[in-house]
């Protein structure tokens, strides 16, 4: 049951980090610069369904222990560590600059809660 919670939390964060991964380089594309944006928006959506894909099979479908869901909340950290610079990058050029601060903080927050998720992963390593 436990994993059933994880998971949710994990498929949630990942989907609103699929939705930033769209959102994001449109931005950047509408603000002039450069259509390697709309590449990037592919590429951050394509990492995103497969991480969401891998949360899945360690949820539901782990080929040995070592495939936990702890290793998805590591994923979370990275993710949300790029969508706070992203943000504080807004924040910097003035688009918004108060809701970009706001989003900044919050997509460091998680990136936090990410990390202090993917502990006990790293406490198996270690035993």
């Amino acid at each position: 049951m436990l994993n059933i919670a994880l998971f949710v939390i994990v498929a949630v964060l990942i989907l609103a980090y699929i939705v930033y991964a769209v959102a994001v380089p449109v931005i950047h594309y509408r603000l002039g610069e450069g259509s390697r944006w709309i590449v990037f928006a592919v590429l951050l959506v394509l990492l995103g369904v497969q991480m969401l894909v891998s949360a899945v099979q360690f949820t539901f479908f782990p080929r040995n222990e070592s495939q936990s869901i702890y290793i998805c909340y590591g994923w979370i950290f990275v993710l949300y560590l790029f969508v706070g610079g992203s943000f504080r990058r807004f924040g910097d050029r003035g688009v918004y600059p108060e809701l970009s601060h706001a989003l900044m903080i919050a997509g460091y927050t998680v990136s936090v809660i990410g990390l202090l998720g993917s502990v006990p992963a790293w406490l198996w390593l270690i035993h």
